[in-house]
């Protein structure tokens, strides 16, 4: 397994930014690397709760199935992702920092396949997109109002 962190603080509530990115539906809108997701489960997200969600890391399509391990709004979700190619467990963590929100991502990745033999170039790869793609969040988040961000 390997361990990735990456932070970034967005000026909007804890709540909010906790709704927003917990909804993994909301991730075609700023984590570009996802082409579709779609929750699988009836009711509210919560422990237990599925979604289907296609990405593509460097040439690789991923077909992953997410599952919410835990949920504690609005500090932390964690979930598991399982895929032929990639498995992970990714913690989020928001944390009241002044006026807004440090929203921290923590993942353990076991990549297969191509990924695993591309290693180095897909670690690198994953921490450009990091950075390039919390950005983004911070953009739709600081810049949306309030009542359109909901998933």
């Amino acid at each position: 397994m390997t361990l990735v962190t990456h932070s970034i603080f967005i000026d909007r509530p804890p709540a909010e930014v906790f709704a927003f990115v917990t909804d993994f539906r909301n991730d075609t809108l700023w984590w570009k690397s996802v082409i579709h997701t779609e929750k699988v489960t009836p009711g509210d997200i919560t422990v237990g709760t599925q979604f289907i969600q296609d990405s593509k890391v460097l040439f690789v399509v991923i077909k992953g199935h997410l599952e919410v391990l835990e949920w504690n709004p609005p500090r932390l979700v964690r979930y598991r992702n399982e895929s032929s190619n990639l498995r992970y467990d990714l913690l989020y963590q928001f944390d009241a920092e002044g006026s807004g929100t440090r929203f921290t991502l923590e993942a353990n990745l076991e990549m297969k396949g191509a990924l695993r033999l591309l290693k180095p170039l897909t670690m690198q790869t994953l921490h450009n997109k990091l950075r390039t793609y919390f950005g983004f969040l911070k953009d739709v988040l600081e810049s949306s109002p309030v009542t359109q961000l909901a998933g």
